[in-house]
Formats: structure tokens, C-alpha cells, sequence
């Protein structure tokens, strides 16, 4: 199913999510630890081509294990 998805789309809901995340930040206290490095930090698994070009391209340190 994850190959099936198309790369540009997956790219795009990720930077929305991020580039929104105040919003889900005013959610709650729950959410204000919520950042692009704290979910990468326990993967353990391949990102999806679409997430890991725009985790890239913000500059994070990606896992080895979040590139397949």
C-alpha cells in the first residue's frame, strides 16, 4: 500500500502537517512536544519517499533506518 501512494502527495501532506503544527500545538499540552525530530528519533522503519524529501529538505538528521 505505502508504494502505491504517490511521492508528490505524501511530500505535500507532510510539509502541511508541519508547517501547521501550531495548530495542533493549541490542542493541548500533549502536543507541544511534537516536532519533526521527535518523530524521527524512534523510527525504525523506511519513510516514505514523499516524508524522507521533505525531511531532507528541512535539514534534519535522518536514522539510517528511516532511509530503506
Amino acid at each position: 500500500m505505502r508504494a502505491a501512494l504517490d511521492e508528490e502527495l505524501v511530500y505535500q501532506a507532510t510539509k502541511a502537517f508541519w508547517e501547521h503544527i501550531d495548530e495542533l500545538h493549541a490542542q493541548g499540552p500533549a502536543f507541544g512536544s511534537i516536532t519533526p525530530e521527535s518523530g524521527l528519533r524512534e523510527i525504525n522503519m523506511p519513510l516514505h519517499p514523499g516524508a524522507l524529501r521533505y525531511y531532507e529538505e528541512i535539514g534534519l538528521d535522518i536514522p539510517d533506518a528511516a532511509r530503506g
